[in-house]
């Protein structure tokens, strides 16, 4: 059980999910940003969201955040989700304008569009999917999963790759990698010879190294505050690895500076130039920063710069787009016919033990009033006691196996026939969550719902 008193074995007939996260369609670059966690505060958020919800996930890049949720009171979680996650938004009480909450089926769809490169600045972008997989991961090692995020996880990633298997999205698009290498090569001209060095080694470093993997450069390194890190990521792209703390002469003599992390810290390391030096070519993949901080020093290009570089070279159609929005409609119905099963199983096998029951006491009560029977006597009235329970559920049953909703019809069910489920055996009530005016912003998807 955790912290909140919501199971793990909860009963999925009274929880929903929720996701909240900055909203792309009304937002910059620099808004996404804003709210972005790195690795480290991503793995805390995780753990105080479990403190409070059944089921959580929380997808971290270098621009964005998204929390998702698992809870009996829908309408409460997103704003007590982010005031738990961003601390921000904890001491103004009440949600930023940038922010929207989705629940059920337009949360689902969101979740499996955000993984599927819909829901990205950058239409089909690559980089998405690994990030959404590591966010898995992330959330299988901290045990923040039980069985209805088991299963919608599994779908998410694969409505990711069919997506990107049945359509030509990721095919048109420009990734963060590429776009920097055009950059580069706007500034330089030919890259032969550069000193590449990428401070980071996660996904976004991982685009750009690939990214270079065929230009004739001079020297590729990779930095990282985990030397261990680092080696794992260059040995895959012939490059050479270094600590953080080591990676100063590097910088100093570097000519493309790729800072891949959302370190607050990360304009620091940059050189400051020295007599007749060249300035190194930046791009900064991180959160949004103040360029005062870095224009003195380097030619710098935010994150802002290479988003609006990669749409221009975005190619992916409104067909295209229309393909795999149909595709995540087709898959969310599957999730959802998936969870209303799984909401029947228990109160079918309630239903069931409860006929067997009554068939059993009542043959009992029968068999003390007739006497003495033949085998094949008592046989005849155990046959006919077991037919008539089985026929009084018989369409019931039936009613609950064939409905394409099932939620409100088991309820019903538990209620009329007073079931006792197996769930129903732990206590699967969550506590009140604080109370946080919700933004008036919170809405549906209506594109992907």
């Amino acid at each position: 059980m955790t912290g909140n008193g919501e199971t793990s074995h909860h009963d999925p007939r009274c929880f929903s999910i929720v996701t909240i996260g900055v909203d792309l369609a009304s937002s910059k670059a620099a808004d996404l940003t804003k709210f972005s966690l790195d690795e480290q505060a991503a793995r805390i958020a995780l753990r105080r969201l479990h403190e409070r919800f059944a089921e959580v996930l929380v997808l971290a890049t270098c621009h964005r955040t998204e929390l998702t949720v698992l809870t009996a009171h829908p309408d409460r979680a997103g704003p007590a989700a982010a005031e738990i996650a961003f601390p921000t938004i904890a001491q103004s009480g009440r949600l930023p304008a940038e922010f929207v909450v989705r629940r059920d089926r337009a949360a689902v769809a969101h979740l499996f569009g955000v993984t599927a490169g819909l829901e990205s600045i950058l239409v089909g972008e690559r980089e998405i999917f690994a990030q959404a997989r590591q966010a898995i991961r992330r959330a299988r090692n901290e045990q923040t999963i039980g069985p209805i995020f088991d299963q919608l996880l599994r779908m998410t990633v694969a409505t990711g790759r069919r997506v990107r298997r049945e359509t030509t999205i990721e095919r048109k698009t420009a990734s963060i990698g590429h776009s920097v290498v055009t950059l580069a090569q706007n500034e330089f001209g030919s890259l032969q010879g550069l000193r590449l060095v990428v401070i980071g080694s996660g996904q976004a470093a991982k685009s750009v190294l690939h990214a270079f993997q065929n230009y004739p450069l001079g020297s590729r390194i990779v930095a990282n505050r985990t030397e261990s890190r680092a080696e794992s990521v260059a040995q895959n792209f012939a490059s050479e690895a270094v600590d953080i703390q080591q990676a100063g002469d590097a910088l100093a003599r570097s000519d493309l500076v790729v800072l891949a992390t959302a370190d607050p810290e990360r304009l620091s390391l940059l050189p400051k130039p020295r007599n007749g030096s060249s300035r190194p070519l930046v791009f900064d993949l991180g959160p949004s920063s103040q360029r005062s901080d870095i224009d003195a020093r380097s030619s710098y290009y935010s994150i802002e710069d290479i988003y609006n570089i990669a749409a221009a070279r975005n190619t992916a159609s409104a067909a295209t787009t229309t393909e795999a929005i149909a595709i995540i409609d087709e898959e969310v119905s599957h999730f959802f016919n998936w969870w209303s099963r799984r909401d029947l199983i228990p109160v079918v096998t309630a239903l069931v033990k409860q006929s067997d029951r009554i068939a059993a006491q009542s043959l009992a009560e029968a068999l003390k009033r007739a006497g003495p029977l033949t085998p094949r006597q008592h046989a005849a009235m155990e046959h006919l006691a077991t037919a008539v329970a089985r026929r009084l559920t018989h369409a019931p049953l039936e009613r609950l196996s064939t409905s394409g909703s099932t939620r409100n019809l088991t309820r019903a069910a538990i209620e009329m026939f007073g079931l006792q489920t197996s769930e129903d055996t732990e206590d699967g009530k969550d506590q009140p969550e604080p109370e946080i005016r919700q933004n008036d912003s919170v809405r549906a998807d209506a594109s992907l719902g």
